[in-house]
Order: C-alpha cells, then structure tokens, then sequence
C-alpha cells in the first residue's frame, strides 16, 4: 500500500508533538496542577537592586513554565517588568510588620497554594531589634499563614548573607532560629520546606554597594533554590482553592511604595 510522503511526515510531527508533550506532562507537578505561588518578604522579595526589579520572581516562573507547569502570582503588590510581577512584600519590614500587614490587607485572599517566605533580613538591619522575639514573630506568621491558607505548602528560607558584618553576625543568629520555628511548624502539622539561601546564595553574588541585596547573579539562585525545592516536595502541594482570588492584573496592584488599607499596629522594640 503507498503512503504518500506528506502523509508520512504529518504523521511523524504529530508522534513528535505528543511525545514532547507527554514529557512536559511527566515534569510537571501533579499531573498539570497550576501553581499559585505568593513571594512573601520584604525588599529581596520584591527584587530591590536587580536590573529590571524582577528579582527571582521571573527566573523562577521560566524554569517551572519550562517544564510544563503552569505558574500564577499573587499579592497585593507588583514590580519589575514581567507581565505577572506579583508578590507580597514590603521594603524595610520587619516579621511582626509584614505579618501585620498581610492580615490587614487581605493577602491570603488570593490562598495560594505555594508562599514562598524570605523574610526576617530587616530585623537585623533596621534599627534596634530584640533578636530572640524574631523567632517567635516567624512562628506567629506561620500560625497565620495556616489559619488563613490551611493547605498551602509553605516554603520558608533562611536569610542571605550580607557584606556587613555586624548584621551578617545577627543574620547567622536569626537563621537558625528561623529554622527552629519553621521546624516546629512543620512538627505540628503545618506543610514547610525549609530552603537553605543562605548556602544557595554565596557572597560574591551580594551587591558590594548597598551589602545586602543579591545581584542578578544572587537572585538567578534563589530562583534555582526556589525550583529545586518546589520539585523535590511536589507531593506536598495541594490544588489552589478555586475559591481565592484570582492573579492580579498588573494596573490593580499597589506598587511597593503604597500603603495597606489595614493599620499596622507598631511594636516596642529593644536593643539588639
């Protein structure tokens, strides 16, 4: 029997369009599940110094589209150029500070079902702090964080480096004890990766000017810490809850100058 060429050649294009979706499927988390992923921090969440204001946020959603997976953002904040920059972070915010906020303005609205948390370099590097109430401060968000979003995995990172060294000491401090806390969480049930930045990211991918933001060498790694550690516990990812919020559109998202619609109550703090 003849088979025309053409036919013959459609037929191989389609087997080869199959079999690399069928591949896209198999690197995918949970058969297709989309990811609705919340960056939560302060100013390295938000991406303060990297050329575009993407910080990892944009290298992140590459590599996980980049093996078929479908990625949304959210939070109540955008910034960078990315058509999807959403986060929720704030510049200069201490744990009890973001914590606050986030309860006021809503953010688990969107109940993601991925929050990744850098947060806790401002309480080193902002004014006095009492270090031993930072661990308890992270605790505390964490509580909120199930209360709100019960079935969110949480991803939670210890701290960068920083160049200077008075507050690189006080990081070293606070990441163990962020590890303590995130431990706890996890012990009592809550979904919680702990992801190592401070290994991830090494100093000379630090900005020498300002000592504490990565560069876009240093961000392109904690996106690549990020991607292995959302891989390696895809299991522990539930689906998003249809009934959140759906991603922000760009022009509906406060800047990350604006202020929350909810009062921040302030907290004493003492001398580090």
């Amino acid at each position: 029997m003849y088979i025309p060429t053409t036919t013959l050649i459609a037929s191989a294009a389609t087997i080869s369009s199959l079999y690399k979706a069928q591949i896209l499927t198999n690197r995918s988390i949970n058969n297709g599940m989309t990811l609705k992923i919340m960056p939560f921090g302060a100013s390295i969440t938000a991406g303060q110094d990297s050329t575009n204001r993407n910080g990892y946020r944009l290298k992140l959603q590459q590599l996980l589209e980049d093996d078929g997976i479908k990625v949304s953002l959210v939070g109540t904040f955008t910034g960078g150029d990315m058509p999807n920059g959403a986060f929720e972070a704030k510049p200069g915010k201490k744990i009890y500070e973001m914590d606050q906020r986030a309860q006021a303005d809503g953010s688990y609205d969107y109940k993601p079902n991925v929050i990744l948390v850098n947060l806790g370099t401002d309480d080193c590097n902002v004014g006095p702090t009492d270090l031993d109430a930072a661990p308890g401060d992270y605790s505390m968000l964490l509580k909120h964080m199930k209360a709100k979003n019960p079935h969110a995995t949480i991803f939670a990172s210890s701290l960068v480096p920083n160049l200077n060294h008075e507050t690189d000491t006080c990081i070293t401090r606070l990441n163990k004890g962020l590890e303590e806390a995130a431990m706890k969480a996890k012990h009592g049930g809550q979904k919680v990766v702990w992801v190592d930045m401070n290994q991830a990211v090494p100093r000379m991918d630090i900005n020498v000017n300002d000592k504490t933001h990565p560069n876009d060498e240093g961000y392109d790694l904690m996106a690549q810490a990020w991607y292995e550690a959302i891989k390696a516990n895809s299991a522990m990812i539930s689906a998003a809850d249809p009934k959140g919020k759906a991603a922000p559109m760009v022009a509906d998202s406060r800047k990350t100058d604006d202020e929350p619609t909810g009062k921040v109550q302030e907290k004493p703090t003492k001398s580090c």
